[in-house]
């Protein structure tokens, strides 16, 4: 079993540099919403002497949840939106992707190669089972587990996620249709867009953050001004490039070419949630993925976009425990 070790305590928001630490920023959304909502970093050492890193939130005594970020993505961010679940008893694990934060890249492009590092994390962490769950991008790592860990993984969330973009190429709006293309028969373009947002991220942050979502559609148009996501997105995104931009081009590349997975083998409960007015990834992205899962309950909710899981982190956790755990939803 490997060992984990725990970064050196911090105070402050600091840079991305291994530590433990409570960030103002978190200590303020503790105190307006949940007074013991707290929240660790940690790196642990893998077998091939790669790097994980990930976070903790929520109750350490909860039912696990593993949670996927998108693309780009990070581990950071989430404990302001999960300092809003005090009533619900989650463990909730939130890992760095290879190339994202502080995890060192993967040499594999296979979703595959995901569920290898996630089965030495909770050994690690004593866990035998827990729920899984993918947002956008996130989501076909999620799956990779359902796949790989059908006797651990209880229960399987998707939000705003997608199939294989080339079962659906010519339902996305132009934008994507072109990103998607691109990712599938140049690359390199694709990387060379990628490394101008991780310049953005460290030279003028805000202005990346405007870059990132200017495309969403209108029912997320407002979410990157809200004074209450500034915070998560700062810390969210540029966790996300600090190592550049190559993670989120080659997650681009794979998530534009077909995933290999098994799909409708998939025995697990999984519970998808997709906006019906999601511009990024189309609803129906979302039913298309539903279809091929045989154990999928699947909501579309009226005029909601890609960014939904924002204000509504919290019942989709309910959701999730529910169906696994009902015990654990309330003190």
């Amino acid at each position: 079993m490997a060992i984990y070790q725990p970064r050196g305590e911090q105070s402050g928001t600091g840079s991305d540099a291994p530590h433990l630490f409570v960030p103002q920023s978190c200590i303020a959304a503790t105190l307006r919403y949940h007074s013991s909502v707290v929240h660790t970093e940690h790196i642990l050492p893998l077998a091939d002497k790669r790097q994980l890193s990930y976070l903790e939130c929520g109750d350490p005594q909860g039912y696990p949840v593993l949670w996927c970020h998108g693309n780009p993505g990070s581990r950071r961010g989430w404990p302001l939106l999960l300092s809003r679940t005090g009533s619900v008893k989650a463990r909730v694990i939130i890992p760095d992707r290879p190339g994202f934060g502080k995890s060192d890249p993967q040499p594999s492009q296979s979703y595959l190669a995901w569920p290898a590092d996630i089965v030495q994390l909770v050994d690690a962490l004593d866990i035998e089972q827990f729920v899984v769950a993918g947002v956008s991008g996130g989501g076909p790592f999620a799956l990779a587990c359902a796949c790989q860990l059908s006797d651990r993984v209880a229960a399987v969330g998707l939000i705003s996620t997608g199939p294989p973009v080339a079962e659906v190429l010519r339902q996305a709006n132009f934008t994507n249709r072109l990103v998607f293309t691109l990712g599938r028969r140049a690359p390199h373009l694709i990387r060379f867009y990628s490394f101008l947002l991780s310049h953005l991220a460290r030279r003028r942050p805000n202005r990346m953050i405007r870059q990132l979502l200017s495309g969403y559609g209108e029912a997320d148009s407002p979410l990157p001004h809200r004074p209450d996501l500034q915070d998560f997105f700062r810390q969210y995104l540029g966790a996300a490039y600090a190592q550049g931009g190559r993670a989120s081009a080659d997650e681009i590349v794979r998530f534009s070419r077909s995933w290999h997975l098994p799909l409708p083998q998939i025995t697990t409960p999984v519970h998808l949630w997709h906006g019906e007015a999601d511009t990024a990834l189309p609803p129906s992205f979302g039913r298309h993925l539903a279809e091929q899962l045989p154990h999928c309950s699947a909501q579309f909710i009226p005029a909601a976009g890609h960014l939904w899981i924002l204000d509504h982190l919290h019942e989709v956790l309910e959701m999730l425990l529910r169906e696994v755990h009902p015990t654990s939803l309330l003190d």
